[in-house]
């Protein structure tokens, strides 16, 4: 199964470009499982995310597109195996309008030139992370 929108989102948010009547389905990536864990404990209760679900590598993220209706990624620049910009640039040719968000511990990272739809700090107040993270994806790309 080739990666698609879930069809409630579809039907609410068309290009991710409106405000969002339905939580968004969304996948984490990242190997830290506690950050993991916290990410989606507040994305959740944010009321905007699904969080459908979690991997701890490149490959098991690209297996998730695959088996999974997910609106969007939140994926660890930093992953074992195929990293963050690896992940997107498959992604790119495999589910070009799949929103992909990157996150990492360090400061400033180009990852618009490769076509994520965003760029998040992992490591700081988590307070307004959810709020960072929809801007991000319902943004004009």
């Amino acid at each position: 199964m080739a990666w698609q929108q879930s069809s409630a989102f579809a039907e609410e948010v068309p290009f991710l470009t409106e405000p969002v009547a339905v939580p968004l389905n969304i996948a984490i990536v990242d190997d830290e499982r506690e950050l993991t864990k916290l990410l989606v404990m507040v994305l959740n209760a944010s009321g905007r995310f699904n969080v459908v679900a979690t991997a701890t590598s490149g490959a098991e993220a690209l297996n998730i597109v695959e088996d999974r209706n997910v609106d969007a990624l939140l994926v660890d620049l930093c992953l074992p195996g195929l990293n963050g910009i690896m992940v997107l640039e498959r992604l790119r040719e495999t589910a070009p309008g799949l929103p992909v968000v990157i996150m990492s511990g360090f400061p400033i990272v180009d990852v618009y030139s490769r076509g994520a739809r965003g760029y998040l700090e992992k490591h700081g107040d988590l307070e307004d992370f959810p709020t960072k993270l929809f801007n991000l994806l319902v943004s004009a790309g």
